[in-house]
């Protein structure tokens, strides 16, 4: 019912801890976080479930059952499965002793029959919802593709509100209360699938939830690349630009000869595609086209992709290596003339030196005038993204540092503005420090106004200087 759940508890739950172990930073897990759930899930119903699956296909019938009395039934519920339909299933896919499959089947009869909370209820007709109105946009035709798409996004953003606000007052559901079809509308609501993160490790530890949903939350973070990310990305790594506009038609580009050029030439290649406009809303339409595109398997990204797969690294920068979810938006200067970039990357990720906020490691401050706000704004302008770039790159390089950030403006303006704007700079500066994976524990943010002027003087050049941001190390 639920696009085989069993499957990807087994696959997703024992595959993701050494995934996870190889791509772990400040985004989503320690190394010691994989470890501990990792073993909560084999303690769980869902280890005990993959245990059982395993002494079956061994022939071991005792182990087999003595770890299948412990599986919830909640969880054979989520796979669809009736009173009908159950001694069927058990006998098909597990050797279980009689007596054990005898006294299961009694068990799964109650929970089913049981009442269920209307959590529970709601959560289970909005998974069913949220399956249903993808595989109707999956499967629209031209004429029908923009009605289907705006229908899921509709059912997306009533579902999305009930899971939030329910886990703002109750924390995860239990299994009991829909557990594992909250986890389906979590993975699909990405705005906030970093709130979600602390609680589903709380649940995994319940043994409410296996580890799909947060292996699947875990990849879109390290894929779903800030403006900062794209530039440290692009720091970390040699790379060839190709400019490829006539794929923004779905064209394939002329300059292909070149690019297979270049990736035959070089080792651990990857693609990286970076679509710049002025609005990121023109991405998103491109994107809704590709998109269409993509369900029938005719856009451009995907036949690059596919011509280039075996010069190309196989796991991609992070895991994935599909064109349509490889390309970026990168802010530009030309509103109607967007740019499509393809860079091969390709080498070792680099260890960039970054000496300038080396010293934090000897408890300097750091002082910079080279984050440029909007005037009376704490919007950071595109051209501090470079500045911004290094900075996380050495913050992830230094695990172990925690900083404080210091707005500071000029005089002009009232007092109390000052000290507002001041601060909440320092704010937007953490906010993109954490887009691009850094631990918010690890920033804290003061804003002082004009209060703290590294000159007294009134002239432009005087101003600018006061006009900054300061790093303390605090840790």
């Amino acid at each position: 019912m639920m696009r085989c759940l069993i499957l990807a508890i087994a696959i997703l739950s024992y595959s993701f801890s050494t995934y996870a172990q190889s791509h772990t930073n400040d985004r989503i897990l320690t190394t010691n976080e994989v470890d501990i759930l990792s073993n909560a899930i084999k303690k769980s119903s869902f280890g005990c479930f993959k245990i059982a699956d395993s002494c079956s296909k061994n022939g071991d019938s005792i182990n087999a059952s003595l770890y299948f009395k412990q599986v919830n039934p909640y969880i054979l519920l989520y796979e669809g499965l009736t009173p009908l339909t159950i001694d069927s299933y058990l006998r098909t896919n597990f050797k279980l002793t009689a007596t054990t499959r005898k006294w299961y089947i009694s068990e799964f009869k109650k929970v089913y029959n049981s009442p269920k909370s209307l959590c529970y209820k709601t959560l289970e007709r909005m998974a069913i919802e949220d399956q249903a109105v993808r595989a109707n946009q999956n499967n629209a035709d031209s004429a029908t593709f923009k009605q289907k798409d705006e229908e899921m996004r509709l059912a997306d953003s009533i579902h999305f509100a009930y899971l939030y606000n329910y886990t703002q007052q109750h924390g995860w559901p239990s299994l009991k209360n829909g557990s594992m079809y909250a986890s389906i509308i979590a993975i699909h609501d990405h705005t906030n699938h970093r709130y979600y993160v602390p609680l589903l490790k709380a649940a995994i530890l319940k043994g409410d939830i296996n580890m799909s949903a947060l292996s699947l939350i875990h990849y879109w973070i390290e894929n779903n690349s800030s403006v900062l990310s794209i530039e440290l990305t692009l720091k970390s790594y040699d790379n060839i630009a190709f400019p490829v506009n006539e794929m923004l038609d779905n064209i394939f580009p002329q300059n292909y000869p070149e690019i297979e050029t270049a990736v035959k030439s070089k080792k651990n290649v990857h693609l990286f595609l970076v679509y710049k406009s002025k609005e990121n809303k023109l991405f998103k339409e491109y994107s809704r086209v590709m998109q269409y595109h993509y369900f029938y398997r005719d856009d451009v990204l995907s036949k690059l992709f596919k011509r280039l797969g075996e010069y190309i690294h196989t796991s991609g920068l992070n895991g994935y290596n599909n064109g349509f979810w490889n390309m970026h938006w990168q802010p530009g200067d030309n509103n109607d003339k967007p740019e499509l970039t393809l860079y091969v990357l390709y080498g070792d990720k680099k260890q960039v030196s970054l000496p300038a906020f080396d010293k934090l490691l000897s408890n300097e401050k750091v002082i910079t005038t080279e984050i440029h706000f909007d005037v009376n704004k704490y919007t950071i302008k595109q051209e501090s993204s470079s500045y911004l770039a290094d900075l996380t790159q050495w913050l992830a390089q230094n695990p172990g540092i925690s900083i404080e950030i210091d707005g500071h403006t000029d005089s002009d303006g009232e007092y109390g503005n000052n000290m507002k704007l001041s601060l909440a700079r320092a704010n937007e500066i953490k906010k993109q420090l954490v887009s691009s994976g850094i631990n918010p524990s690890r920033l804290t943010t003061k804003g002082y106004g004009s209060t703290r002027p590294l000159s007294t003087g009134n002239t432009e050049s005087d101003k600018a200087m006061n006009r900054r941001v300061e790093f303390i190390k605090i840790k």
